[in-house]
C-alpha cells in the first residue's frame, strides 16, 4: 500500500514539475528517454507492469506523471498493477517456500 501511496505522489509531482525537472537532471536522461519509448509503444501494458522493470522502476511514476496521461486512467491501472504484483510475488514466494520445504524434508 505505500508503495502505492508513493507511486501516485511522485504521479502528481511528475505532472506539477515533470518536463523542467527531467531537463535539469542530465543523469536521468537515459533512462527517462527509455520510459518515454517504452509508454509510447505499451501504453497500457507498460503502466500495468512498471514494477517489474529493474532500473526504471524508481522515475517510471515520475516520467508518467510528466507525460500528460490522465490521473483517473494512471490510477485505475496503478491499482490494478500493484494487485498483479502483489498476486505474482505472493504466489512465488509461496511455491519457492513449499520447494525448500520439500528440498529440507529430504535433506531430514
Amino acid at each position: 500500500m505505500v508503495t502505492l501511496a508513493g507511486d501516485q505522489l511522485y504521479f502528481y509531482i511528475g505532472r506539477i514539475k515533470g518536463k523542467e525537472f527531467i531537463d535539469s537532471k542530465p543523469g536521468w536522461k537515459s533512462e527517462t528517454d527509455r520510459v518515454f519509448r517504452l509508454l509510447d509503444k505499451y501504453h497500457t501494458l507498460f503502466i500495468l507492469g512498471f514494477r517489474f522493470l529493474y532500473g526504471i522502476r524508481a522515475v517510471a511514476p515520475f516520467v508518467l506523471g510528466a507525460s500528460g496521461i490522465s490521473p483517473i486512467r494512471y490510477l485505475a491501472l496503478n491499482l490494478c498493477g500493484a494487485l498483479i504484483w502483489v498476486i505474482v510475488i505472493g504466489m512465488l514466494g509461496y511455491y519457492f517456500g513449499h520447494a525448500i520445504e520439500i528440498l529440507l524434508g529430504e535433506i531430514k
